[in-house]
């Protein structure tokens, strides 16, 4: 039977008198309906009387509201008195917040029939949310026979009407009653649905999800992307437009609290104390290297890309220019690698530390799953709803996205305005919208072939549109070649990586977990969660400006590489790479919590430019040519191709011998084995045919 109604409220009493929340009360109802309910912590309440804390798990639907009746005991006559006046009926909520996990949280996957009518607790990635809207509470129904308003109270799901008139007392079936809106009460309400977060799944399990009902001022408080832990009652509701009596039902959770697991890096809570830590650690000297080596410790070397992976979780400034153009802030990323050469665990590294980082693989992801998908309503109303996919859900985070090059055409193509824009623009179903995507993007790819090939541009070799490639601020390719020296250090390395795993399971499994000695080198100099709260105050507090120094010397270096390579037409950089230097400096100087962005990090920003350059756009010449990015040719080979080309064309319509090509070509300082490999560059563009065994002609069209 539990606790009766009238303990249950003299508990609830003597919790609030004595615990001092009178004074909250009071406050609540002068601050009211802003503020309407009280947040009280379940373990506060275990500890002061356990038998109501059982209670409350047990049997909320009667515990709960015994205590917001006690609750309004101690509210001010006054108070009361002026919401009568007014017509407003004081309701104060009460919200249990920070249950227990070993008592109360439960996984999707696992409800079942005795959770229902229980307070649970179910942690979850919001998928959608629906608009908040007004739900009848109290309807004020007036009777057609005698006109006389009776007020009846509505459930969550059905819509009731009084049994009989309370004046006249006419049944239901002998007169009618007309809802009278401006008399009824209303509250809002918003339906949302959270799904397993998929880090937490097993290999082969697909996400479940579970309805939530939110009331009242905690709706409009969470979007699509978040990880939250909705505290409330599990209930059971039959299916609509079904038959009459169905004996299978749908559950649903009735949500009393939420609390974000997992926020925004510019809302992330940081006490005085982390602050004055922060503070103190900016002005570190080795505070670069401790930062380079908290990236994914475990894996050996690396360091010239970890030190923008650091950059890239800092980010630039979003600017808006004077017309009103929206320049982004955030860093794009692409790694290419060799098999082996850790690109996922990298990827599912910075997932996990960046707020609201999504991990999507490029093989199973579809233009819906990165951008938006409309799916029926379940109301049943033939309305259609938006499901936010990876890249809105690491709105204000980071989409990590392995195996980019796996990726259809048309799903790569979706994301071309989420990476300039940084918006999703949605036209399906009847609904346009524009859906926020501020989000850093980290991807993976693999070469064409499975390896590298030398005598190949890395652009030739990556299976991804150009102009995808050359929205990314920086692309390291990640080569597996053979050195003794080094492979030596990366045998150690990983596996004094897997003997420290393996020791640490052991200690699991025999219940004493004691520190172990000698593996410095795999644990990170700041810890994940620090990390992430000295990105988050400097993501939050810190928007850095260009001194004069740093615009000089911008200026001096974009006109530098631009006139340093003019021959042959060949331009070095353009003027996105000049944005993208501004906003790796600006990241540099954030990582100091430094206002403005000093001459060093201009320095910075240059070098890491001309790193990424050097490896990916050096053509064969030795020069930089950002040809390579942009088209995925030098400029230097586009015009050697030319001068094949118009070799063959010039020879008539009988073509010429490849004998007699090799010596024309050697006259333009073109080898026979650069030849071989222009020729076929032609061919395959179809320029250039071969209508019989070592004869070559121009097709129409041409180069």
């Amino acid at each position: 039977m539990g606790v009766k109604y009238e303990v249950l409220l003299r508990k609830w009493n003597d919790f609030f008198r004595t615990r001092g929340y009178t004074t909250r009360i009071a406050d609540i109802t002068d601050s009211y309906p802003e503020v309407q309910s009280l947040e009280v912590s379940y373990p506060e309440i275990s500890i002061y009387d356990e038998e109501l804390a059982m209670e409350l798990l047990e049997q909320p639907l009667r515990t709960i509201p015994a205590g917001e009746q006690a609750l309004l005991t101690f509210a001010p006559q006054d108070a009361i008195d002026h919401f009568k006046e007014i017509g407003v009926k004081l309701e104060i909520g009460l919200r249990i917040k920070e249950l227990p996990p070993l008592l109360s949280r439960v996984e999707v996957r696992n409800l079942r029939l005795h959770h229902l009518n229980r307070f649970i607790a179910i942690k979850g990635l919001v998928k959608n949310v629906v608009q908040v809207k007004p739900r009848l509470y109290i309807g004020a129904f007036k009777c057609l026979r005698c006109g006389h308003e009776t007020f009846e109270e509505q459930g969550r799901m059905e819509y009731r009407e009084p049994s009989q008139c309370g004046s006249c007392g006419k049944t239901a079936g002998t007169t009618k009653f007309r809802l009278i809106p401006e008399d009824s009460t209303f509250i809002d309400t918003q339906r949302v649905e959270i799904q397993e977060s998929p880090e937490e799944l097993r290999g082969g399990e697909q996400p479940q999800r579970l309805t939530g009902y939110l009331e009242k001022e905690i709706t409009g408080q969470i979007f699509p992307g978040n990880k939250v832990i909705l505290n409330g009652t599990m209930m059971a509701t039959p299916p609509r437009n079904q038959r009459a009596h169905p004996t299978t039902f749908n559950i649903y959770l009735e949500v009393n609290s939420v609390e974000l697991e997992e926020k925004d890096f510019e809302d992330v809570e940081i006490t005085e104390e982390e602050e004055a830590q922060i503070r103190q650690l900016s002005q570190d000297k080795e505070l670069d290297e401790k930062m380079i080596h908290s990236i994914a410790p475990t894996i050996y070397g690396l360091e010239d890309e970890k030190e923008v992976l650091v950059l890239q979780l800092f980010g630039g400034v979003p600017k808006v220019a004077p017309d009103s153009t929206r320049i982004r802030g955030d860093l794009h990323v692409l790694l290419v690698g060799d098999p082996g050469t850790a690109k996922s665990q990298i990827l599912l590294y910075q997932s996990r530390l960046s707020p609201r980082g999504v991990y999507a693989s490029g093989q199973a992801a579809t233009k819906a799953g990165l951008t938006a998908a409309a799916v029926p309503d379940e109301q049943g109303d033939g309305r259609w709803k938006l499901e936010a996919g990876a890249l809105v859900l690491a709105d204000k985070g980071m989409a990590c996205i392995d195996e980019i090059d796996k990726m259809g055409s048309e799903d790569r193509s979706s994301m071309h305005e989420a990476m300039a824009q940084q918006t999703i623009s949605v036209a399906k179903a009847g609904i346009t919208a524009s859906l926020q995507a501020r989000a850093s993007i980290l991807a993976a790819a693999n070469p064409k072939h499975g390896r590298f090939d030398q005598f190949k541009t890395m652009v030739e070799q990556i299976d991804l549109p150009v102009p995808l490639i050359t929205r990314f601020d920086v692309i390291f390719p990640l080569q597996d070649k053979p050195d003794p020296e080094k492979d030596a250090a990366l045998a150690r390395h990983i596996l004094k990586a897997t003997r420290i795993a393996e020791i640490i399971a052991q200690q699991e499994h025999a219940g004493n977990v004691d520190e172990i000695a000698g593996y410095g080198d795999i644990q990170p100099p700041i810890d994940n969660e620090f990390m992430r709260k000295y990105v988050s105050y400097a993501r939050k507090n810190v928007f850095p400006t260009l001194t004069d120094d740093a615009l000089d010397r911008f200026e001096a270096f974009f006109v530098e590489m631009r006139s340093q390579y003019s021959a042959g037409d060949s331009v070095a950089i353009t003027a996105r790479q000049l944005e993208s230097l501004v906003r790796i400096a600006e990241a540099s100087a954030r990582v100091r919590l430094a206002n403005t962005v000093e001459l060093s990090d201009a320095e910075r920003a240059i070098r890491i430019l001309k790193n990424y350059l050097k490896r990916v756009a050096t053509s064969e010449d030795g020069t930089i040519d950002i040809d390579i990015v942009s088209t995925g040719i030098p400029r230097s080979r586009v015009a050697k191709q030319s001068k094949i080309y118009s070799i063959i064309q010039d020879a008539g319509p009988d073509g010429i011998t490849w004998d007699d090509l090799v010596i024309a070509a050697s006259d333009q300082d073109i080898d026979k084995i650069e030849l071989e490999m222009l020729l076929n560059n032609i061919r395959e563009e179809g320029n250039v045919y071969e209508p019989q065994r070592g004869v070559y002609r121009t097709t129409r069209g041409g180069i």
